[in-house]
């Protein structure tokens, strides 16, 4: 059913698991919102002599090694499913303004949750991506992995992601839930006090410069993402 929902043959799934209770949290307020909501855009100044397609392949290769730029989201009966696929279609564009996610269908978007565009005359890098897949630890490793790419570095990806999940936000551990529910059997719930107005605001942009800090034909994306997070959906 996995494999019909994404169009693909069950051959091409490398890997499922569920979601951990973080990213079904996120996909259900994204389906439950009319923004693009979790879905972040992060923008990075190019160098005037970025090699285009240099900077495609070292996606390409990260892509090929990292499980989260292979995974899609996928609604099943038994809940909220993060799909690895084999290969991927690299969602890289040049010069060519994509379909923003709030454009698109719910299940789409979570079906290809990040996408890569070369704008302004190749003076940009937008990288449009759904917080189910990076934390502000994670991004910053990434964009690392891809400056390695770059350089023809070594690229350490670690252990996979879905094979630390037993080990962390989908482990069980024997007796926890009678525990927690003994534990607060008694309590009582009391909601925080709103602390900012829900009305809509404006995007918040930070940037920083880097020029010269670079060691490839592009500003150092790492450090820019260290500091540069440019429209986080629910900041």
């Amino acid at each position: 059913a996995v494999a019909e929902e994404l169009g693909v043959d069950a051959s091409h799934i490398e890997n499922l698991a569920p979601c951990t209770a973080a990213q079904e949290g996120m996909v259900f307020r994204f389906l439950d919102s009319e923004e693009a909501l979790y879905f972040s855009t992060f923008e990075f100044e190019l160098a005037e002599d970025v090699d285009v397609e240099k900077l495609k392949n070292a996606w390409k290769t990260v892509a090929g090694k990292l499980e989260v730029l292979r995974m899609k989201f996928v609604m099943t009966d038994a809940g909220i499913a993060q799909v690895v696929l084999r290969n991927v279609v690299l969602p890289f564009s040049v010069d060519k303004e994509t379909t923003a996610f709030v454009d698109m269908e719910k299940n789409e978007a979570l079906a290809n949750p990040w996408k890569v565009a070369i704008l302004n005359d190749k003076k940009l890098m937008k990288l449009d991506i759904f917080h189910g897949l990076y934390d502000g630890v994670a991004l910053p490793l990434l964009m690392q992995q891809v400056a390695n790419a770059c350089n023809y570095k070594d690229i350490n990806s670690g252990p996979s992601f879905l094979s630390c999940l037993p080990h962390g936000p989908l482990a069980t551990g024997e007796g926890a839930k009678e525990f927690w529910t003994k534990t607060l059997e008694d309590a009582q719930h009391t909601p925080l006090p709103e602390l900012y107005s829900t009305e809509k605001r404006d995007d918040i942009v930070l940037t920083k410069s880097t020029a010269g800090e670079s060691e490839v034909d592009m500003v150092n994306i790492k450090t820019a993402c260290d500091h540069c997070l440019v429209r986080a959906s629910g900041s």
